[in-house]
This record gives C-alpha cells, structure tokens and sequence, in this order.
C-alpha cells in the first residue's frame, strides 16, 4: 500500500500519510499495546520499557483480493485488466492517480485485508459457541488503508479512491455471511457511519440501490460531512440533509453542515470536537439503535482535523471521542442489544501529522476502555484553533490596510470576540445542528 504514490501527479495522497501513522503508532509509549508484534520494526521493540505482558492486539495478515471480490461491486469492464494485468485504469478523472502495477496490488491488499478482517468481527460477535481462540474474542477492527474508497462508485474511480473498499467488504459480507436468528438464519444488517470530511457519494450509491430480497434494505449509510450549500466536494445533490434515499428510502442519513470557519461574522460555524460529541451522542446512537446492526463500519477520514489543507475545519480529540462512544455501544451487549461489531477504515486526511495523530488516538479508543484515564484525556474536547488562525490573518489583513495608501478602500472586518464568548455562541450553533438532523432520530 506504501508503494502507490503520484509520482508527479499533485496529489495530496500520498504515502506518507499512512506511513507517518505508522511511525507514529510504532513511537509512542504505548506501542506494544496498540499495534501487534507483526508491526513493531526492531528500533520499536529496543526500547524495553514499551514491552507489554499482554499484547492488546492481533495481527490480521492483509491478503490480495481475488478479482471475483472486487467484481461483486465494481464493474468488470472498467477493472478487468487493472486486476488482472495491473494496467493503468483509463479515463480518470484529474482527482485520481494510478500507477502500473503498484496501484493495483495497492488496491488488492486493501480490498482483501478489510473483507477478511470484518469478516472474522461477524463472526465473533454472532458466534453461538464458546470462543476457542484469541482472535474469537476479537469484536473491532482498525484497517489502514489506502488508497481511500468511499467517492468511487462502481464504475467510477474519484476523490483520490480507485476502488471502494467499504462497499466491497459490505457487498462480500452480504453474499457469504449469515447471522443466526432463532431456529433460522437472516443476512447481516450493516451501517456505515461515514467521518471524512467530504460525503461518500460512492458508499452512499450502493446502499440507495441495494437490492434485498426481504424487501427491506439491511443497509444503512450516515455520514457527518462539511456541505457548505453544496459548495463543497463532491458537490452531490445527494449530499443535502433533505436526501434519505431514492431507491431505498430511510436508507442515508445525511448531516451536512454548512460551515463558515474564515467569516469573521460566522467562524463558530465549524465542525469540531463538540459538534461531533452532540451528533454522535444524540443522532448517530439513536439512528443506530433504531436500526439495529449487526456490524458497524466506520469511514474514518482524518480530514476534518484541524490543519488538514482541504477540510480546513477544527477537529482534535473528537476523533477518539467519537470511536470511544461508538465501541461504548457496540460492547454494550444484553438481551435486547447484542453486542455490535466496529470495523474502521481509513479514508481521507491529507495532513500527514493530523493523520497521524487520528490514527494514534482511534487506536486509543479501540484499545483501551472508554473511562480509561489515557482515552478520556484524549477525548476532551478542545476550543477550535481555527479562531485563533482567523484573528491572526484579520490583524496581518488589517495591519496591511493601514500602511497601505489607498486608505478610501474597504476596511478588512476584526475577529473581536474573544474565544470564550465564541464558544458560547459555538455550542449554541451546534445544538442547532442536532435539532436540524433530529428527523434522523424520530
């Protein structure tokens, strides 16, 4: 996965973006914690003081994807020889790269790491025997992968995805897998909760138009996404909140948010750690008990972060605080509620450093528990430095004006507020998000 890059392409997914988590994961104090033996080099292992009596996590060995997997989703007549002879994939837009070779194998390990990984989460969490092993016990999954797949649709690489990984475990699942009910069996029910930045018109395609035999569709696709009047990447339609499905109705849930993070009169507009606090805790959770999954996956874009070139918003420890709350629920098991398999994928994020960190911090959330002292700390919500960065660049703005000699122009606007009373006015906004998208809930 480490060897697709866009060698000349400008492009901001690049390796170094997986890589970076990585080295970061391997770093850390908790190191023999988080990631498992199988991704510890020899300078991470030096170190005996990161050595664990137990290690919290297994390794899932990535596979390549056979090509009849990749097929259940993406149209054979535009993969064919991408898969099969490792070809370029032909008539991309300026948006995707790809590579001979490479690419494809990129593309392939990912593809069979995810099916295999939340294949064996199914398993586990609708298991009717005594687990055996260490992996039967396994209930949440991090896949780190690459390239991203939640904007390609099935016949249409985009937005840096060449194939869309969630889509083809989900499709897989769906075809190989049954949960026992009863005295029978039924196919799996499965969201996708997508967190990048920009909305997964590719995941939420497939989930409009899957086609169940039972009538009902076992699908459900929620994505909380920067939407700006649909002024933002990919600047779908189908992106608005109004939209709940055209071929399965009830199916997406779309919280779009109109931001305004470099408008002095309206910069608390912006997606933060609070703002996904309120949506997880008081949509999301309730959407999905209503819905009732067997298996949650999450599309984890990092994009959202405070720094990130693109997504240009405010998220920090929102990240961890989401997943912390979303496995809170998974695990939560009784009778009414069977515990829930999570499986993470990485999507987008195109500042290596903010990746890097989300990466840390989710595998925080999947590791540890979410009242443990090190998951709460990196969960508390942080005031958004975005306003800090827009009164500096008002002041440099204002500073210019006043040496400039044309004075008769317009005077650039002061952030006066200071951060206190934006936030007030911040956590007022948000509360006004969790009304506007409550019809998700009812």
């Amino acid at each position: 996965m480490l060897k697709h890059d866009p060698h000349g392409h400008r492009s901001p997914e690049t390796s170094h973006r997986l890589q970076r988590g990585i080295d970061m994961l391997r770093q850390c104090d908790q190191s023999a914690d988080l990631i498992p033996p199988e991704m510890c080099n020899d300078d991470a292992l030096s170190n005996t003081s990161k050595k664990s009596a137990h290690n919290l996590s297994h390794f899932i060995p990535p596979r390549l994807a056979t090509k009849e997997e990749v097929y259940t989703f993406h149209d054979k007549a535009v993969y064919e020889d991408f898969l099969e002879k490792g070809t370029v994939l032909e008539n991309l837009k300026s948006d995707v790269y790809c590579n001979e070779g490479t690419s494809s194998r990129a593309v392939k390990l990912s593809v069979g790491g995810i099916i295999d990984a939340s294949s064996l989460i199914l398993q586990n969490v609708t298991r009717t025997t005594p687990a055996k092993e260490p992996s039967d016990s396994i209930f949440s999954s991090f896949c780190l992968l690459r390239p991203p797949g939640h904007h390609c649709t099935a016949n249409r690489p985009s937005g840096f995805c060449l194939v869309n990984n969630v889509c083809l475990a989900a499709e897989n699942l769906m075809r190989k897998c049954t949960v026992p009910e009863g005295s029978t069996t039924r196919p799996p029910r499965i969201a996708i909760l997508d967190l990048d930045v920009h909305f997964g018109e590719g995941i939420a395609e497939y989930v409009d138009h899957f086609q169940s035999s039972s009538g009902e569709c076992p699908l459900l696709y929620l994505s909380i996404h920067r939407y700006d009047d649909g002024g933002f990447y990919p600047f779908e339609k189908t992106a608005d909140a109004t939209f709940t499905g055209a071929g399965n109705k009830g199916s997406i849930g779309n919280m779009a948010i109109d931001t305004h993070a470099s408008d002095v009169e309206k910069c608390e507009q912006v997606i933060s750690d609070f703002l996904l606090e309120k949506l997880i805790d008081k949509v999301v959770l309730p959407r999905l008990d209503r819905f009732k999954p067997d298996l949650l996956f999450v599309s984890m874009g990092f994009d959202a972060a405070y720094g990130d070139p693109l997504g240009k918003m405010a998220v920090e420890s929102g990240f961890c605080r989401s997943v912390a709350a979303l496995k809170r629920w998974c695990t939560s098991g009784n009778s009414s509620k069977p515990p829930v398999g999570l499986v993470v994928a990485l999507e987008g994020g195109y500042s290596p450093e903010a990746v890097a960190l989300g990466i840390l911090h989710v595998s925080y959330a999947l590791t540890y528990a979410p009242d443990s002292a090190l998951v709460k700390h990196f969960s508390e919500p942080k005031v958004p430095r975005t306003w800090g960065e827009l009164r500096l660049k008002q002041e440099r703005k204002y500073a210019q004006w006043e040496k400039s000699e044309q004075l008769a122009s317009e005077k650039p606007p002061q952030l006066t507020l200071d951060d206190t009373t934006l936030l007030k006015k911040h956590v007022q906004w948000c509360d006004a998000q969790v009304k506007k998208f409550s019809s998700l809930v009812a």
